[in-house]
C-alpha cells in the first residue's frame, strides 16, 4: 500500500469536505453577493464543482496505481508482464482499488441522475434559448386589424 496515494485521496476528502461544509456557510453570510450576483454564482458553482470533482479524484487516485499515469515510453516497452502487474499495481490492493472505484462511480452516478432530473424537471431542451421572444414560425401570419373608434381592441 503505497502511503503517498492514501494521503493525497484523504488530503482530497478532507479538501472537499471542508469546502462542501463551511465554504457554502461563509458564501451564504457574504454581503457582497448582494452586490456582484454573477459573480457569487460563479465562484459557488465552483466550488460545488470542486467539491465533487475532488471526490471523484479520491476515488481515482485510490484505484489507479501513480506510475500508471507517467513514467518514460522505454519503462513499458523493455518491461515484462511480471513487472507491469508489479508497476500497476494499485495501491491498497483490490479492495481498496474496488472502495475508489465505487467512490468514484457513484460519485459520477449521482451527479448524471441530478443533472438528468434537473434537465426534465426545468424542460430544458437541446435548442437554443430565443431572448427575442417568439419565433417568427409561431407569430401570426398577418398583423391585427384596427378595432373600430370606442371599442376596446
Amino acid at each position: 500500500m503505497s502511503v503517498a496515494a492514501v494521503l493525497v485521496a484523504a488530503v482530497l476528502v478532507a479538501y472537499a469536505a471542508g469546502l462542501g461544509m463551511v465554504g457554502s456557510r461563509m458564501l451564504g453570510r457574504a454581503r457582497w453577493t448582494a452586490r456582484a450576483p454573477l459573480l457569487a454564482i460563479v465562484v459557488y458553482l465552483a466550488a460545488g464543482w470542486s467539491v465533487v470533482a475532488a471526490v471523484g479524484l479520491a476515488g481515482l487516485t485510490l484505484a489507479v496505481h501513480a506510475s500508471a499515469l507517467g513514467g518514460g515510453l522505454s519503462h513499458l516497452i523493455g518491461a515484462c508482464v511480471l513487472r507491469l502487474r508489479a508497476a500497476y499495481g494499485t495501491p491498497g490492493g483490490a479492495t481498496v482499488a474496488g472502495l475508489g472505484l465505487t467512490l468514484a462511480g457513484a460519485v459520477a452516478a449521482r451527479t448524471a441522475f441530478t443533472a438528468t432530473t434537473y434537465l426534465r424537471v426545468t424542460g430544458w431542451s437541446a435548442s437554443p434559448p430565443r431572448p427575442w421572444g417568439r419565433c417568427w414560425w409561431s407569430m401570426p401570419s398577418r398583423p391585427p386589424t384596427a378595432s373600430p373608434a370606442g371599442t376596446p381592441p
